[in-house]
């Protein structure tokens, strides 16, 4: 029999140079719910990284009508992630670096801790990061930092059944029909 660690090395989706499967972050998402969110003890990080991991997580997903990144288990996968060895090395090393830029720069910018910033000034300065990520070529914390959390929400149960159009599997198979006759709208 396979133990988890096992399972999740030889898994196949490979987010910012990270092998992981859809079917194995689901299913460890999907017990996490928000009772266990608040009750979250960090196996890896310190409560200070846990922080900064929360808000950042909370800022790029946040709830709205639908659940966001934090009470669908994002900030414990990542932990989990740390803790079961499955970044590469050079992967944690970057993901830790960055926390821990976001902490250093939002005190040299705000004067104050990341995680005690407005939910408007994390907003601000992820979003330039993010344009940053997006205009370099090179691997940035940032783009790596944000799949990872789109990726870990989607694949959740909350993700996928409150805010992604999920169908069970197997289903029905109706070949071509009008998006509109499934309840799907497209931007034109």
């Amino acid at each position: 029999m396979m133990n988890r660690r096992e399972a999740l090395k030889q898994s196949i989706l490979v987010i910012g140079g990270t092998v992981v499967s859809a079917s194995v972050v689901s299913s460890m998402l999907t017990s996490c719910n928000a009772d266990v969110a608040e009750k979250w003890i960090p196996a890896v990080l310190t409560q200070d990284q846990a922080a900064i991991l929360t808000k950042a997580v909370d800022t790029v997903i946040p709830a709205t009508s639908t659940p966001g990144a934090v009470q669908a288990g994002v900030p414990q996968l990542f932990d989990l992630f740390l803790k079961d060895n499955i970044f590469k090395k050079e992967d944690k090393e970057m993901m830790m670096n960055g926390l821990a830029s976001l902490d250093t720069e939002a005190q040299a910018k705000y004067g104050k801790p990341f995680a005690q910033i407005t939910e408007e000034q994390a907003f601000e300065y992820l979003s330039e990061l993010d344009k940053a990520a997006i205009a370099s070529k090179e691997p940035m914390f940032f783009g790596a930092f944000k799949q990872f959390v789109v990726f870990a929400f989607a694949t959740s149960e909350l993700g996928a059944t409150q805010h992604l159009q999920y169908q069970a599997v197997p289903g029905e198979y109706s070949g071509c029909v009008p998006l509109t006759q499934i309840g799907v709208t497209w931007a034109v």
